[in-house]
């Protein structure tokens, strides 16, 4: 399973904070998810792994959105 940090704050619930960790179970032990703000548009998820470094902002009422993204990227996973 990958590391995942969310900063404080980025989401607006606790259920949004839930489901991007589930979203982020998928993806392989070493790698690892930050989440973070970003001012200019709302935050920012980073996937980095062995050879991999994957980043993209979203709105700040984008939670849904980020939950999918991940899910994508661990359905490509080796």
């Amino acid at each position: 399973m990958a590391s995942i940090h969310i900063g404080l704050g980025v989401v607006a619930s606790l259920d949004q904070e839930k489901e991007l960790r589930k979203a982020a179970v998928g993806l392989p032990d070493g790698w690892s998810v930050d989440i973070t703000s970003n001012p200019a548009v709302g935050f920012e998820v980073r996937v980095v792994g062995p050879g991999l470094s994957l980043s993209r902002r979203f709105a700040p009422d984008g939670a849904r959105d980020a939950v999918q993204y991940l899910l994508a990227i661990s359905r490509n996973a080796p």
